[in-house]
């Protein structure tokens, strides 16, 4: 068993694994659990205490290494925080027009132009609270998913398009939709849904899905794709029929006898190769 060294925590951390230590005086041994402690004289103490603690150059280009590395995460750490102060005050910071003026104009011009463009109002996203239920509006198409078909309306919420799905399929974002009819408003949840009068429905029913030529063509080619596909198939199981119509079939000798040669000829010719004895196929053991 290895001993434990008895000496100052300081002076322990100067030591490194490889070190050989001089002068090493067991002072306790304990039979019963297996271990042993050794100490050291006041010279060996005092010449362990003067030890340099960064003994290999290894170690201290290991400490500056990680020094480095501290160094840059901080600066990476600092700058990632100035760019989240920069955003948080541009979006604090109240919108300014801006305004382009020619060199030669003079500052009534300048007034004048900061003025008109102060004075244009921005579109202001109207409030739940003030929409009511068979309110017709016109609608721009934001999404197309599995949930549905959802249009903006002007409002601060979209309003879902109540629409059967294999209508629904037929709109791209985009698209306008006109005479969109509220039907129902929950201003608990924000949410609510417009639907369309039979004509506008009918219209949009009737509407093609397929609109783009690219569209079109794309599914031309899938057509190809997979007559091609099925014809590839068919050959082969052709193939593989004859393949085994071959294989049943039984084996016929053939004969092959001169136009001009009398039937004695043929007999004879045709008893020869039945006399004839059979190639004997090798079996796997001879092998």
């Amino acid at each position: 068993r290895d001993a434990r060294l008895n000496v100052p925590k300081a002076i322990g951390r100067k030591f490194r694994i490889g070190d050989v230590v001089q002068d090493c005086v067991i002072d306790k041994l304990d039979l019963e659990q297996g271990r042993m402690s050794v100490a050291l004289p006041e010279e060996a103490l005092e010449a362990a205490a003067a030890k340099d603690s960064k003994a290999t150059p290894k170690a201290s280009a290991k400490a500056k290494a990680k020094v480095q590395v501290k160094a840059k995460a901080e600066a990476k750490t600092q700058v990632k925080a100035k760019a989240k102060a920069q955003v948080k005050a541009k979006a604090k910071a109240p919108a300014v027009a801006s305004l382009r003026v020619a060199p030669d104009a003079p500052a009534q011009n300048r007034l004048s132009q900061r003025s008109r463009s102060l004075s244009q109002p921005k579109r202001r996203a109207t409030p739940l609270e003030e929409l009511q239920e068979g309110d017709v509006f016109e609608g721009t198409v934001t999404n197309v998913s599995v949930y549905g078909v959802f249009v903006d309306l002007g409002a601060v919420r979209d309003a879902r398009l109540n629409v059967p799905a294999a209508i629904g399929r037929k709109f791209r974002i985009g698209d306008v939709v006109q005479d969109c009819v509220i039907d129902k408003l929950d201003l608990e949840q924000g949410r609510m849904s417009v639907a369309l009068p039979e004509e506008a429905l009918e219209a949009a029913a009737a509407k093609d899905s397929k609109a783009t030529p690219k569209a079109s063509a794309k599914a031309k080619a899938k057509v190809q794709v997979k007559a091609k596909a099925e014809a590839k198939t068919q050959v082969k199981a052709k193939a593989k029929a004859q393949v085994k119509a071959k294989a049943k079939a039984p084996a016929v000798a053939s004969l092959r006898v001169a136009p001009d040669a009398p039937a004695q000829n043929r007999l004879s010719q045709r008893s020869r190769s039945l006399s004839q004895p059979k190639r004997r196929a090798t079996p796997l053991e001879e092998l």
